[in-house]
């Protein structure tokens, strides 16, 4: 085996059509590619060595990667599992010889896909999923239940409409962190242990979802919120999300408020239509800094505050807008 190699062997692929079952060989690499041959590749030594070099018949980067377990019953293989590349709008469906086999693959390729394009792990586990199952849903519009295939990711839940699927739905936010509760029973037909996850992003939908036992709804509400938790805590935005329009809301920090604020624009692109921005006062730096989204880190602009800045209401403003106030910075000479 190379230094590069970290597994090599044959495996079976499902072709594009669905229709057999091809003998490959796979080679898995530290750099995060699975490629396949027809048959095992000969050493640099052969004759045929130029020749192989061009014996790959594909390639696939295993970054981000999602990796499934799957049953015969899904794919017609007992030792089955399925990998869908980050951007692959479909399953890669492979069979081992056994189960020992098979967890061996899963889990090289998992370490790998759990690896982000700067290096550093993502999840505890060393998965790029850390949780998946499937969970009831109500419609947003139509409030009917349907079944779908749920995977929670350490910046999203992404739901399937199956197992199988490479494409999700749709998906619900984390990067910012979410609200979890408890939903009512009564006040929910056709579920059974439902709760509550709303994405603290500006206008996130809630979302309800339901689990067949109490004890998935503590699963999945414990894992979500956990989540949650490390992404609050490493977002500028650190707990206040909520919509304002005349004050600013208090965050974590005395030194730090925070809120979102309609600016009216200036004499560039959109100058002099009002804009939504997530404003921020950062005492250490005497600024007050202004984003387009709250967890976003990198500042659209900004405002210094002096002992010169001026803060006063703005009658004029209100021919527009209910409490408007205006900031004035004087500069001295």
């Amino acid at each position: 085996m190379s230094v590069d190699v970290l597994k090599e062997g044959h495996l079976l692929k499902k072709n594009k059509l669905g229709l057999k079952w091809d003998k490959r060989y796979f080679v898995l690499t530290k750099g995060a590619k699975l490629r396949y041959y027809y048959d095992k590749p000969q050493s640099k030594s052969s004759s045929t060595w130029f020749k192989e070099q061009f014996s790959v018949k594909g390639e696939y980067s295993m970054l981000g990667a999602r990796v499934v377990r799957l049953n015969k019953e899904e794919c017609g293989q007992q030792f089955g599992f399925g990998i869908v590349p980050k951007g692959v709008l479909r399953m890669i469906t492979l069979g081992c010889e056994s189960e020992k086999d098979r967890t061996k693959w899963m889990e090289s390729i998992s370490e790998l896909a759990a690896v982000n394009l700067t290096g550093t792990i993502h999840t505890k586990r060393g998965t790029t999923s850390i949780l998946e199952g499937f969970l009831k849903k109500q419609g947003g519009k139509v409030k009917n239940w349907k079944v779908r295939y749920f995977v929670l990711q350490h910046h999203a839940i992404c739901y399937f409409a199956t197992k199988l699927d490479a494409k999700y739905l749709d998906k619900i936010t984390l990067s910012g962190g979410a609200k979890v509760s408890k939903a009512p029973l009564d006040q929910l037909p056709g579920s059974e242990f439902p709760f509550y996850v709303q994405s603290l992003h500006k206008d996130s939908r809630r979302y309800i979802l339901s689990t067949d036992s109490e004890e998935g709804r503590e699963t999945w509400m414990k894992a979500i919120q956990q989540v949650s938790d490390v992404n609050i805590r490493s977002t500028p935005a650190l707990e206040s999300f909520r919509r304002s329009v005349a004050t600013l809301s208090v965050a974590t920090s005395p030194d730090r408020k925070e809120g979102w604020l309609k600016k009216l624009g200036g004499l560039g692109i959109g100058g002099g239509s009002w804009q939504e921005r997530y404003f921020r006062i950062d005492g250490e730096t005497k600024r007050l800094n202004w984003f387009k989204a709250a967890t976003d880190s990198k500042v659209q602009g900004f405002i210094d505050l002096t002992p010169s800045t001026k803060v006063v209401p703005d009658d004029e403003g209100k021919k527009k807008r209910s409490f408007v106030f205006s900031i004035t910075v004087e500069f001295l000479h």
